[in-house]
């Protein structure tokens, strides 16, 4: 079990967008065995576990396997949100269960483009650009290590839609 310490998609911002990123979201407090997001389900947001301790899981042969635990400081959601877009509408990749008393903030994907549509055009895209190898290094673990990635984004299967 692998502690949830992927880098953050906050991690490309400074603390005052932080703060006003969670500005925008929703706070929630969840109790132990409380599901959070559900694999397959549509996907409209990305959170940040302030407080507390959260399971991921993806159902393997029809039964929940434990794939990483999230721990206070974690993000979750952003996959979605950076493979298909500031709309959403991506499906979620795996069901987030508080395994403890635990505090989130819910920031809709909408709301953060919002704040992106802000920022200088070569800001924009120099944090587009970042969050796109945080995918690579999500999605597609062994080739960053054979460094292939640095050739660009391998083709996504069913040819999902370009981020705009």
């Amino acid at each position: 079990s692998a502690a949830g310490n992927d880098p953050s998609i906050l991690s490309l911002f400074t603390e005052d967008e932080v703060d006003h990123v969670q500005q925008v979201g929703r706070r929630l407090l969840l109790h132990p065995g409380h599901t959070l997001f559900y694999e397959g389900a549509v996907a409209n947001s990305f959170g940040l576990l302030e407080e507390g301790s959260i399971e991921v899981t993806v159902e393997v042969d029809g039964k929940p396997k434990v794939i990483k635990h999230l721990e206070t400081a974690d993000t979750f959601g952003e996959l979605p949100l950076i493979v298909d877009g500031s709309v959403g509408g991506g499906k979620r990749e795996a069901t987030l269960i508080a395994t403890e008393k635990s505090r989130v903030v819910i920031i809709p994907y909408s709301k953060f483009a919002d704040i992106m549509d802000t920022f200088p055009g070569p800001r924009q895209k120099a944090i587009r650009a970042e969050m796109a190898k945080m995918v690579t290094r999500m999605l597609y673990p062994a080739l960053v290590q054979q460094g292939v990635s640095k050739y660009g984004l391998p083709p996504r299967k069913g040819g999902g839609k370009k981020a705009a």
